[in-house]
């Protein structure tokens, strides 16, 4: 479910095993999951996708997808290990979204969805009914530099909205059931300077110095929720800590903050220097024991840890 998250592309690893990373490199084990069912029809009409941007799957087995292309959104029940079609939410009139990328279901069915170029964060009923809409907060500490755009987006137990802005490297918005600016939390960090780049601090003239400008901060890609309202992030194009476990005050809890990359032939950086590539995680799910399902679009594979 996780692909539909953003285009990767796949890899060629044996489709007989999975495997194990370790100080050895990759080691084969015996096949854990393995493709059961491939949907290529949708809705009533067996219609098909038309760049899907978002899936949501909530503790019912209720699976949501922003067929963004086709303005609209799909639900369907999993439940019994079975794939029914219940409706379709039209995106049009007062629903009609501009570049939709986020999408979040709550326990009674309720919708929302990250508007981007609407600036707005739109929330539908159960019965596809327009509720209402979260827009810029009014605030003195929001950074109004950046453009509200919202890109992806997670609720957590008290009904505050986490939004992930395009652009936008403050961390997370937070806003309120009344629109209300609650501050920012999890920002992200710059990356330590390679060898490469302190050498060229020290040895390049002021002019090359600014002209190689100010190096920027990596953006987080997704956010999902677990049980015990602690949030998961992943962060793309980061050499370090591309996976993140937040406590509700922001603080970081996950046990690696080191380069989680993984090259496509398996191996770890360490013992595969040659074949070097940087994870770009773009969405994560986690179950109730913590295991967190990541995709990487560097290499196609949905990695656990």
């Amino acid at each position: 479910a996780l692909i539909l998250a953003d285009p990767v592309r796949i890899s060629a690893a044996d489709p007989f095993y999975n495997f194990v990373v370790t100080s050895e490199g990759r080691i084969q084990i015996p096949l854990t999951y393995s493709t059961e069912v491939v949907m290529k029809g949708f809705a009533e009409d067996n219609s098909t996708l038309n760049f899907a941007s978002d899936i949501y799957i909530d503790s019912n087995d209720q699976m949501y997808i922003l067929d963004n292309g086709n303005s609209r959104v799909l639900k369907y029940d999993l439940a019994g290990g079975k794939q029914i079609f219940i409706r379709s939410y039209e995106l049009s009139g007062k629903l009609a979204c501009k570049n939709p990328n986020g999408l979040f279901a709550d326990m009674d069915g309720d919708i929302y969805i990250a508007d981007t170029d609407n600036g707005r964060i739109l929330h539908i009923g159960e019965n596809g009914e327009y509720v209402e809409e979260f827009i810029q907060p009014e605030s003195g500490l929001y950074d109004q530099d950046i453009p509200f755009r919202p890109y992806k987006l997670g609720i957590d137990s008290l009904g505050q909205i986490y939004v992930l802005n395009f652009e936008d490297d403050n961390g997370f918005i937070i806003i309120d059931a009344y629109n209300e600016f609650r501050g920012y939390t999890a920002p992200t960090t710059v990356d330590a300077d390679t060898l490469g780049e302190k050498l060229v601090k020290i040895f390049a003239t002021k002019e090359q110095r600014d002209k190689i400008g100010k190096k920027n901060r990596p953006m987080h890609s997704n956010i999902t929720f677990a049980e015990d309202n602690t949030f998961y992030v992943t962060t793309a194009r980061a050499r370090n800590a591309q996976l993140k476990k937040y406590t509700s005050v922001g603080v970081n809890i996950y046990p690696r903050t080191g380069d989680f990359s993984v090259s496509a032939d398996g191996n770890d950086r360490a013992a595969s220097a040659s074949a070097e590539t940087e994870s770009e995680f773009v969405d994560v799910c986690v179950d109730a024991d913590g295991n967190a399902s990541v995709l990487d679009r560097t290499t196609g594979y949905v990695t656990q840890y």
